[in-house]
């Protein structure tokens, strides 16, 4: 069976991405409590963002941002470049990004559960049941609530991450350097 090269390239991505957020997960050990869940509450929010893009990008029309771009509207070419890759672009922000925060999400819990445990010399397993239930709590209802947004408004969810793109430089939509014209 043959996969198709999107699959290699999310696989990839999701290895890239868990490596470097496995080593945030690294840090957290020797981080005070307070950035730990810091760090936590951001990873969060991270997952609870791509996931507003995925959804945004599926649900979104064309169109408005076509007549945003003929009135120079910034991130509104980043929008339509967005727009017609929705397959790709909601596949890496809920999938890629948004599982691979989830499981390590979970891992930063079990990690800042065994700290305070130890610290404050609880029983861990009544730390780790209780930090578990709020940080999935979290993340359900924080993607809840950005999806029913992301639906509602898709518009403003794409034009706020087009507009930061285009101040990133990517994508660079044909804003090539051509060469000069000699005059004649």
């Amino acid at each position: 069976m043959r996969f198709p090269p999107l699959v290699w390239q999310n696989a990839l991505l999701t290895l890239f991405i868990s490596l470097f957020l496995a080593g945030v997960l690294g840090f957290v050990a020797f981080l005070p409590a307070s950035a730990s869940v810091a760090i936590l509450f951001g990873i969060v929010a991270m997952g609870i963002f791509f996931d507003m893009i995925g959804v945004a990008v599926a649900a979104a029309d064309e169109a408005p941002f076509h007549a945003m771009a003929s009135d120079r509207i910034a991130g509104s070419r980043e929008a339509v470049w967005l727009i017609r890759r929705a397959d790709r672009v909601a596949n890496v922000c809920n999938d890629v990004v948004g599982d691979v925060c989830n499981t390590v999400t979970g891992a930063v819990t079990a990690g800042l559960a065994l700290v305070l445990a130890a610290k404050y010399r609880i029983d861990h397993g009544f730390v780790s049941i209780l930090a578990i239930a709020f940080v999935a709590a979290l993340n359900v209802g924080g993607k809840a609530m950005g999806k029913t947004y992301a639906l509602d408004r898709p518009q403003d969810v794409l034009l706020a991450v087009g507009r930061l793109l285009s101040r990133l430089g990517w994508p660079r939509l044909g804003r090539r350097s051509r060469p000069r014209q000699g005059r004649r």
